[in-house]
């Protein structure tokens, strides 16, 4: 799926006229790009991309002289993280990981890879891959297991078909994971294209 950037919409008073964008992957928000008022010219344009969790060392920010470089650096890091956003198959999750667990790698996401990263970054991008009902961003419920009623977005493809794994940032801000299976889209949430954001 291609990136598209919309105005940001976020600036008022002074700072109207001002440009500043949100970049989207498909109805993912994933990055803003803005002009800087003040300040020397070659750090006139600022860019961050926005993710659940990175590799050390990946650059998720940085200013730079114009709106053409601040693209260019925030397609190169898009690109490292996907490539680096490669899950694999969980055996068996006895308990919903928690973000925290996640990022300090005490949690595993990846511990027997059985989905490359090709496979992976489609998915991302909304490619649909067949037996896979879901989407990137979608919102869901969880409708049977130990976590029924939980909603979420989904995140992450852990796992392909028959019945593929899917990682899920609650609402509440916390982490799940659950089988296609044990899944329905979550009705009550609604895209709210002025904020760019789910309304839940």
């Amino acid at each position: 799926m291609a990136l598209t950037m919309r105005p940001a919409g976020l600036s008022s008073g002074i700072d109207q006229d001002r440009a500043d964008y949100t970049v989207f992957c498909g109805e993912w928000n994933i990055s803003r790009i803005y002009e800087v008022r003040g300040g020397p010219e070659h750090l006139r344009w600022f860019w961050a991309l926005h993710f659940p969790s990175k590799p050390e060392g990946l650059r998720t920010d940085n200013r730079v002289a114009t709106l053409e470089v601040a693209k260019v650096e925030f397609e190169a890091s898009w690109r490292q993280w996907l490539a680096w956003a490669k899950l694999g198959e969980v055996d068996r999750v006895t308990r919903p990981p928690t973000r925290a667990a996640i990022n300090d790698g005490t949690f595993a996401m990846r511990p027997k890879a059985t989905i490359d990263s090709e496979t992976q970054n489609r998915w991302i991008l909304g490619e649909t891959l067949d037996g896979v009902t879901f989407r990137m961003g979608q919102p869901v419920r969880i409708a049977s297991g130990s976590d029924a009623g939980v909603t979420g977005i989904l995140i992450s493809l852990c796992s392909l078909p028959p019945d593929p794994l899917f990682h899920i940032e609650t609402w509440d801000g916390g982490d799940r994971c659950a089988r296609q299976s044990e899944l329905v889209p979550d009705a009550t949430a609604q895209w709210n294209k002025s904020t760019g954001k789910w309304d839940y």
